[in-house]
């Protein structure tokens, strides 16, 4: 018999998954594995079947084999049942780049000059702004800064286990059609150090958990 395709302690392990752009598409519960498939159980119940050949993304949280991000293809689809196949493990390297979740925390950004001091006509004056999500890679927040494409700054994200500093460079602005909004910021994180790496991660999948608890939870009161 071939291996499984990812460990079997894994079973019974809740999950969520997102569509690759990571919106979130459900919670749920891995109740099988075996050489091909995954197969989860959706709680709450899908309004809607998943379409076949669709790539989700899909994290997995185990205590005691740690968590897991992989990227799938819908094999088989009911509003109750999910299978996947083509299970590709994301390294490192693209867990960055394919793990965001959505936040609301409190920040502080100082816009810097070139040389990655503050910007003369600000001063030291930090700018408090709100997060709206977070990846290893970088940070999307929304606050009435006074910045565009390609400039730098200092945030300081303020989470659960403490404020965390990353310098950034802007690479994304959106600005709302209502001029009392502040505009939205995307940001690329420039290379901190692990130690910072590991309290975000920590935080990311607590975070998570939290969410897909209280989805559970919510679904299960629902049901009463």
């Amino acid at each position: 018999m071939s291996n499984a395709i990812i460990d079997t302690g894994y079973v019974n392990s809740v999950c969520r998954f997102r569509t690759t752009d990571n919106t979130v598409i459900s919670t749920g519960r891995i109740i099988e594995i075996d050489d091909k498939y995954v197969v989860l159980r959706n709680i709450p119940e899908l309004r809607y079947v998943i379409p076949y050949n669709k790539r989700v993304k899909l994290t997995i949280l185990n205590d005691k084999l740690g968590y897991k991000t992989v990227i799938a293809t819908v094999y088989a689809s009911t509003t109750k049942i999910l299978k996947l196949y083509d299970i590709k493990e994301v390294d490192d390297f693209e867990r960055r780049e394919y793990y965001r979740i959505n936040v609301s925390l409190k920040g502080d950004v100082l816009p810097l000059n070139s040389a990655g001091q503050a910007q003369k006509e600000n001063g030291n004056r930090k700018i408090e702004v709100r997060i709206e999500n977070i990846s290893l890679s970088g940070v999307l927040f929304t606050g009435p800064c006074p910045l565009d494409i390609n400039d730098m700054l200092s945030i300081d994200i303020h989470t659960p286990h403490g404020t965390l500093n990353f310098e950034a460079v802007v690479r994304r602005v959106v600005k709302s059609q209502n001029i009392k909004e502040d505009p939205h910021f995307g940001c690329e994180f420039m290379p901190y150090p692990d130690k910072v790496e590991d309290t975000l991660w920590k935080y990311m999948m607590q975070k998570e958990l939290e969410d897909i608890r209280r989805a559970r939870g919510e679904w299960y009161a629902d049901e009463q």
